[in-house]
């Protein structure tokens, strides 16, 4: 009679428990493009119309704080189009990959939740958030972004206080320097991301199968591990069809951190000097590529 109720009680698990995970998938399914496009493409919009006023508004501040001398605003002038003009392309990944990834996981997450409907719950409340975070990014990029400068813009001198500032020759060295830096480091993290995208996405098929089928063979009949079992199902199929934009979107970041790290050179060659600034230009590419290839390559 136990050994009865026992079965009956496993096969509850399987019907009941064992079905959640594929309906939060296929809820995940239905809400991961929306979402995405929801935010994806509003703040994309939002970050191109208002370029202008950003421009404007970074602009005036470096040109109005009392905190750097004139040298030091002169050198921002020249260099603050690099970040300002990547800002929408940032904005656009970053946009698309959250998105994404909210309106996939919630959904999952929010099917195991008892203070949400096992059916609906997740899809119209996502959608929700998704314009919700719309408006947040907004009001940040509107109001909040520049409230941040605002101490800097407003900065007074106390007495006896001189701004802040370099000679016209590091002015001069700091910004050729930086955007070289700019170029070389963007050019080449690109280059590294782009030849190693492939291997990259291979690498994570391999420990995606690798850890699914590790996990396969360790799991249980408790319900607990039933249930995970259930829930890492979908989420592996999920992974397979995602694995490759989201390589390319990973991708994509390290090749624009290039540009904002190549930047910083100008700094290093103020502070250690020309030979120093093009060294650390090398090692920053060297490192990258380390990493990469200890990403592609660990045992």
């Amino acid at each position: 009679m136990g050994k009865r109720i026992h079965a009956d009680n496993w096969l509850w698990v399987m019907c009941c428990c064992g079905c959640l995970p594929f309906l939060g998938f296929i809820k995940g399914i239905i809400t991961m493009v929306p979402s995405a496009v929801i935010q994806f493409v509003p703040c994309t919009i939002i970050s191109i119309i208002l370029l202008p006023h950003d421009i404007f508004l970074t602009y005036y501040s470096f040109l109005a704080t009392n905190k750097i001398g004139h040298n030091l605003k002169a050198m921002a002038m020249m260099l603050l189009p690099i970040p300002l003009i990547l800002w929408p392309v940032v904005v656009c990944v970053a946009t698309l990959f959250f998105g994404a990834g909210l309106g996939l996981f919630q959904p999952i997450h929010r099917t195991f939740d008892e203070d949400y409907n096992v059916f609906c719950g997740g899809i119209v409340d996502t959608i929700k958030e998704s314009a919700k975070y719309v408006k947040e990014f907004w009001h940040f990029n509107y109001d909040s972004y520049f409230s941040y400068l605002f101490d800097f813009r407003t900065y007074k001198l106390i007495e006896g206080e001189q701004p802040f500032d370099i000679s016209l020759v590091q002015l001069f060295v700091g910004t050729v320097i930086g955007t070289s830096g700019a170029i070389i480091d963007g050019i080449c993290f690109t280059i590294i991301s782009v030849v190693k995208l492939i291997p990259a996405i291979f690498r994570a098929y391999y420990e995606l199968w690798k850890w699914y089928f590790e996990y396969c063979s360790k799991c249980g009949r408790s319900c607990l591990e039933f249930v995970w079992f259930g829930l890492m199902f979908p989420i592996f199929i999920l992974a397979n069809v995602i694995i490759p934009p989201g390589v390319a979107l990973v991708a994509i970041f390290a090749s624009l951190s290039g540009f904002f790290i190549g930047l910083s050179a100008g700094y290093h060659a103020y502070k250690h000097g020309i030979i120093e600034a093009y060294k650390k230009m090398l090692e920053w590419i060297d490192e990258f590529n380390k990493e990469t290839n200890k990403i592609i390559c660990k045992n």
